[in-house]
């Protein structure tokens, strides 16, 4: 840990760690949870549709990729490169159906929330 210690105050924005000790899995989680909370729903933004902090905590134990794109957000939270973006939009996909293929959020609509008032939906009568 001295080694992360002295790279953070030498302004190192990231910090590759290998480790068997699964503490250190508990730490960087921890240190995510600010931002987790805040993208999950808190006061001030709402939550996932339908989507609780339970399923969301499910999606992000079988999505470890969404940690390291949590920690670069508190560190540097105005300016969100595009791979934390498409990490974070996978982590909506997979919150909404955790089978999905889908990468992007738009895609991922068009085929979990068919429009209602398609013509495919539409009763054959009703035309």
């Amino acid at each position: 840990m001295l080694h992360v210690a002295h790279a953070a105050v030498h302004d190192y924005h990231q910090i590759q760690v290998r480790t068997i000790d699964t503490d250190i899995v508990v730490l960087t989680k921890a240190c995510a949870l600010p931002v987790f909370h805040a993208m999950t729903g808190c006061d001030t933004v709402s939550a996932f549709m339908g989507h609780g902090k339970k399923s969301a905590w499910a999606t992000w134990n079988s999505f470890p990729q969404l940690t390291d794109s949590l920690l670069t957000l508190t560190t540097t939270p105005v300016n969100i490169q595009n791979d934390i973006m498409h990490c974070i939009k996978r982590f909506v996909v997979l919150l909404y159906d955790c089978t999905s293929p889908y990468m992007d959020v738009n895609e991922a609509r068009k085929k979990l929330f068919p429009k209602r008032n398609s013509v495919h939906a539409a009763h054959p009568t009703n035309l």
